[in-house]
């Protein structure tokens, strides 16, 4: 029997920031069916604050793709400097 196929995934990031500062922190992710680009998704997150679970969940859940994303990628545990996504809460 063949494992299935992880198809519907966002992959997220963070986008450079100043190194002073309190702005928020861009945070994007790239939503893809198999190897097709369906979309993107932008949104922030507080600099060195404690949201990004809660930011990133939101942002799937209020895009047209929360049906079909089956997988969260994330570049690393942290975004927007010390923000450190949950994942049991994501």
């Amino acid at each position: 029997m063949t494992a299935p196929r992880l198809t519907n995934l966002v992959g997220f990031d963070d986008a450079p920031f100043p190194a002073e500062g309190t702005a928020p922190v861009t945070v994007v992710g790239a939503v893809f069916a198999d190897r097709r680009l369906d979309g993107v998704l932008v949104g922030a997150v507080q600099r060195d604050g404690a949201d990004a679970a809660e930011r990133l969940a939101a942002l799937v859940a209020e895009s047209p793709f929360r049906e079909h994303v089956r997988l969260v990628m994330l570049q690393g545990i942290a975004f927007g400097g010390f923000n450190v996504v949950d994942v049991f809460e994501l």
